[in-house]
């Protein structure tokens, strides 16, 4: 079954914060509502998809 944005997640919208802060300051990612939220559960309120707490970018120290 497809998820779909139902449109909650405007409540829970975060503030913007300089990009590599983000998940530091305890804000997660949901890939269907395409928005950074401030929430506690590891859910999207919204759409019931499993939050992204970490960024995918891999940084390589030389």
């Amino acid at each position: 079954m497809a998820q779909i944005c139902n449109d909650i997640c405007e409540r829970y919208k975060a503030r913007t914060v300089t990009t590599h802060f983000k998940y530091g300051v305890g804000q997660k990612w949901c890939s269907v509502c395409t928005t950074f939220l401030v929430a506690d559960t590891i859910r999207c309120p919204c759409c019931n998809i499993k939050l992204r707490t970490k960024s995918r970018v891999k940084k390589k120290w030389q």
